[in-house]
């Protein structure tokens, strides 16, 4: 019991670093990329680990009717909601964007077996999906202090919105080269890019659409129907992945999906992957980031569920929001709020009266 604990606890803290450095990257390269890398890295990872496990017997023993759900499932969770969880980080920030993905994703993860699968659904279980909609809200809105402008901490006059001053000008240019064409990346929540990027409240353009949201509203929005494609997989795989091993499991979602969001990639970039700051090497440590969550986090959090179970699974999962905060405050420079940090303590409080 005490290795399913540890091992589940690696995986928190493997999932809050892999977010520090996907909001860090943020803030030059943008979401698409960023996805299809973790996405096909998190392959490259399971494919092998499948034989070494001997689990291929698993895989040519599918039926194709559970095949085409799981392939289903896998498009969702790696088309839609890979992208959108790395969307929901550069437009809220590794504190809000973190904490609201997980939380929601651990709520839905509880009510859709019991609408789909009809699971019961007691008063601590209802009370614990308040809990979490209430440390959510908190996170959401009053997690983070509201970033400084230039200038602001020494008291000199702050620019106008459309005049940052000449080192911002120079500053925000040589990002505009840096980024290359194609998608433009969106803020990750970094000190750096907070000092000259709109605040918080500001309004921000739907990838791919011209319509305006504001930051937090399009961020909220984005980390909702993350969890909900996340928890709709988590149902799925509760439904008829069980007799199955987990790395060939893995293998049949996580193929299809890494495939069409890198033949996206390609048509969007015209052939040419690797444009402006998305270079091999930072392809490369983004990958690693998807092979260390989406490929090893499958295979350890299906040891630990059978090691401990599935609610104090989802406790122990949920503490990687705390993880997050120190990292978010150290490395990202985010100005985290006791609002923050209270509220984060409330969303995991909701998931234990949820799991336990």
């Amino acid at each position: 019991m005490a290795m399913g604990a540890i091992v589940m606890l690696l995986d928190a803290c493997s999932w809050a670093v892999a977010g520090t450095i996907i909001t860090a990257k943020l803030a030059r390269v943008d979401f698409l990329s960023i996805a299809t890398s973790r996405s096909v890295f998190g392959f490259l990872f399971v494919f092998p680990a499948m034989f070494v496990l001997g689990a291929q017997a698993d895989l040519w023993g599918m039926s194709f009717h559970t095949m085409w759900q799981l392939v289903v499932g896998g498009l969702v969770a790696y088309v839609l909601a890979e992208p959108g969880y790395v969307l929901s980080l550069g437009l809220l920030g590794l504190t809000r964007g973190y904490t609201v993905v997980i939380g929601l994703f651990s709520l839905f993860s509880y009510v859709f077996p019991a609408v789909f699968l009809g699971e019961p659904i007691g008063l601590q279980e209802a009370l614990g999906g308040v809990v979490i909609i209430v440390g959510v809200y908190i996170v959401a809105l009053y997690g983070r202090r509201r970033p400084l402008r230039v200038g602001e901490e020494r008291g000199e006059p702050l620019a106008s919105s459309g005049d940052h001053g000449p080192r911002c000008r120079r500053w925000l240019s040589r990002s505009r080269r840096r980024s290359g064409g194609g998608l433009r990346p969106i803020s990750g929540g970094s000190g750096l890019t907070e000092a000259v990027a709109p605040g918080p409240s500001s309004s921000v353009r739907i990838p791919g659409t011209p319509i305006r949201l504001s930051r937090i509203l399009l961020g909220s929005l984005v980390a909702l129907l993350t969890a909900i494609a996340w928890a709709g997989d988590t149902t799925l795989l509760r439904a008829i992945a069980d007799p199955f091993d987990a790395s060939a499991v893995a293998v049949i979602q996580i193929a299809p999906g890494a495939l069409v969001i890198a033949l996206v990639l390609l048509v969007i970039r015209r052939g040419r992957v690797f444009q402006g700051a998305f270079t091999p090497r930072a392809g490369l440590v983004l990958g690693l980031t998807g092979a260390a969550t989406t490929g090893l986090g499958t295979i350890l959090l299906v040891f630990a569920i059978g090691e401990i179970g599935p609610g104090p699974v989802a406790v122990l999962f949920a503490m990687s929001t705390i993880f997050a905060m120190p990292l978010s405050a150290i490395v990202l420079k985010e100005r985290v709020t006791i609002w923050g940090v209270l509220g984060a303590a409330v969303a995991v409080g909701g998931v234990a009266l949820l799991a336990l």
